[in-house]
């Protein structure tokens, strides 16, 4: 129904500009002279709301509506007095707001200046296009700082007015973090599957102290209770530059868990396990609770953070139990595997760190992020003894005005005795998607090597707009894709190191694709056809609702 609404009010603003100027006089043999430009702008609308992301951070103004917050919309010069609050978000246009106390909430500003004396303070987001920010001493921004200029973003395009959550889930974040107020999912385990649910919330600004998070929800066909609950007491350490954030927490939880959240996200697997009977992601049952310590870092450019937690978990495999969909015809869900079931006892490592988290919708910069997890039995408790690592690094790199090009490198590996829920598995959409999922190593073992590598380079369709005739206003909207994608899986000796096993490596060993797309402006809608490369098969035709990393 959403999706028509949207179809419906695009088609709405095509329509509207170019019925407004037909011609008046019945005499005249011709459309004015405005009457392209007027379509064009009305294409741009239409293009807009259809291939626009979908991402519900880039609707807070309409959910600041939803929930009786007004947005303020500043237009004229305003001063907001020292020991004075101003609550809500602001949109601020063309004029001047003089910030001596504080600003509860996000600010976008266009033609604007921000001018923050000594002491202020801004708790939200300040997104600025064609616009300035004038700080002194000790005036503190708790959010994110992001100036616009580029032209990837839309010279017509208002999304300036729209703000990010105050953090955003990085790819290295539990899934568990993301979970809605109300939350649909479905998936060949529990069918259709409806909950409830709080996100657990970072308060950089130091005025709450403890943050409560959980979820419980109802698998309809699996005929069972799911959820988690958690609270984590923080301390913040706010300054005039950047941020730090403090944490100790627990969480209880009682989960159909996936080790596949990396491949692909949990609403574009609901969407096509619902209407194509595909599900990406194989699961199991994870019971008990986690305990731990956390720091995290920001500033204007920067995001950083360093976890270290305790698990104690009990696993158990699951059984199929949907096997409906809307269509996907004859084809059946693939059964989902078994695991090694038994106590696990482990302490788990995470460093991450990120100068992406700035560029809401079209990322530029490094993303790194490392995991260590070592379960052993004689100092932990348990029945599972193994070390396991994955390290994982990304560019986004503009190229210049019109292009860019984004890569990916993942790499695996482990000593001891894996279970069958911690090895590594390539293939199917995330990893190399012209193979099967899970098609390397070509068992239910897995394997405990891993290296995967991920390449696109994005072209903007208005790389001709110097030709008269080229439609930029079609093209503008559109971004062609060249991709790549090559992996490589591997099974040694558990008993040798962590770094051994790479050695001897050639090319023939690796499994690789090319392959040729479009995609909206952002790249986070995509349709693109991919070719295997070791043999001649026909190509996969490939959608995605999310980028792929």
């Amino acid at each position: 129904m959403k999706s028509a609404r949207r179809i419906f009010s695009g088609l709405l603003l095509l329509l509207l500009p170019t019925t407004v100027c037909l011609p008046q006089d019945d005499s005249s043999h011709g459309l004015p002279d405005d009457f392209w430009t007027r379509f064009e702008v009305g294409f741009d609308r239409f293009m807009k709301t259809l291939f626009d992301d979908f991402s519900p951070e880039d609707r807070a103004r309409l959910a600041d509506a939803l929930n009786g917050r007004a947005v303020r919309i500043i237009r004229s010069d305003t001063t907001i007095q020292a020991g004075d609050t101003l609550h809500g978000s602001v949109l601020l246009d063309h004029a001047t707001l003089t910030v001596a106390g504080v600003l509860d909430g996000d600010i976008a500003a266009r033609g604007g200046t921000i001018s923050m004396r000594e002491g202020s303070r801004i708790t939200g987001d300040v997104r600025m296009k064609e616009s300035t920010i004038l700080r002194d001493q000790n005036a503190i921004v708790l959010g994110t700082l992001e100036q616009s200029h580029s032209r990837w973003i839309d010279n017509d395009d208002d999304s300036w007015v729209s703000f990010r959550p105050l953090r955003r889930p990085m790819p290295w974040t539990s899934e568990t973090w993301t979970t809605a107020p109300f939350f649909v999912r479905y998936n060949r385990v529990e069918g259709l599957f409806l909950g409830l649910g709080t996100t657990k919330k970072y308060y950089w600004d130091g005025e709450h102290d403890f943050s409560a998070f959980g979820s419980l929800g109802y698998g309809f066909i699996s005929h069972r209770w799911r959820g988690n609950i958690g609270v984590t007491r923080q301390y913040a350490i706010p300054s005039y530059t950047d941020a730090w954030l403090l944490e100790a927490g627990i969480e209880a939880y009682s989960l159909n868990d996936t080790k596949d959240p990396w491949i692909i996200g949990q609403t574009e697997n609901t969407a096509a396990a619902f209407f194509l009977r595909q599900d990406f992601r194989d699961y199991f049952q994870r019971e008990g609770f986690t305990g731990h310590v956390a720091a995290y870092f920001r500033n204007d450019d920067l995001f950083a953070e360093g976890k270290l937690a305790f698990m104690a978990d009990r696993y158990r495999s699951v059984a199929d139990h949907a096997s409906w969909a809307l269509f996907g015809g004859d084809r059946s869900f693939r059964a989902n595997p078994e695991i090694d079931a038994g106590r696990m006892r482990s302490v788990a490592a995470t460093l991450g760190i990120s100068s992406a988290l700035a560029h809401s919708k079209i990322p530029e910069g490094w993303t790194a992020h490392a995991t260590a997890e070592v379960s052993d039995p004689r100092a932990l408790g348990g029945e599972f003894d193994f070390e396991k690592f994955v390290v994982e690094v990304r560019r986004y790199q503009p190229l210049g005005v019109h292009d860019r090009f984004n890569v990916r490198v993942r790499a695996g590996t482990a000593h001891g005795a894996l279970p069958r829920q911690k090895t590594f598995a390539l293939g199917g959409v995330g990893t190399i998607p012209a193979f099967g999922f899970a098609a390397l190593p070509g068992d239910s073992a897995g394997a405990n090597r891993m290296i995967l590598m991920n390449a696109e380079y994005l072209l903007n369709g208005d790389v001709l707009h110097d030709l008269s005739f080229w439609p930029s206003w079609l093209f503008r909207h559109i971004n062609l894709i060249l991709l790549a994608d090559a992996g490589f899986v591997r099974t040694v000796d558990p008993s040798v190191s962590m770094l051994s096993g790479f050695g001897g490596i050639r090319w023939n060993d690796f499994r690789s694709d090319v392959g040729v797309g479009v995609a909206n402006i952002s790249g986070s809608v995509r349709a693109a056809l991919v070719w295997r490369t070791d043999q001649s098969e026909p190509a996969r035709f490939i959608v995605r609702f999310s980028r792929p990393f």
